[in-house]
């Protein structure tokens, strides 16, 4: 409440402001800081499972050995048939 009290001084003239008036901005402030933190955490997380993906097709497609810290992962992934790439189909 301090916090939304203060921002409200800085974007005013400086002078008191009521706690009514605090109280009623606090919800718009948690719809944007909530915004912000969803559109970040999702972001990441698409960006993660994209170089995720191109790290297993490439490392199937051109037989190489997956990073250390992907072998387990991609152990409880593989839920295939062994032998069966046919969606990695060139």
């Amino acid at each position: 409440m301090a916090a939304m009290e203060k921002l409200l001084k800085q974007v005013g003239d400086g002078s008191r402001v009521p706690v009514k008036n605090a109280r009623m901005g606090m919800p718009l402030v948690s719809i944007f800081i909530g915004a912000g933190t969803n559109s970040y955490v999702l972001g990441d997380t698409a960006k993660h499972a994209q170089n995720y993906a191109a790290t297993m097709l490439l490392a199937r497609k051109h037989d190489l050995p997956l990073p250390a810290n992907l072998v387990h992962d991609a152990d409880l992934d593989d839920t295939r048939g062994a032998g069966d790439d046919s969606e990695f189909t060139v």
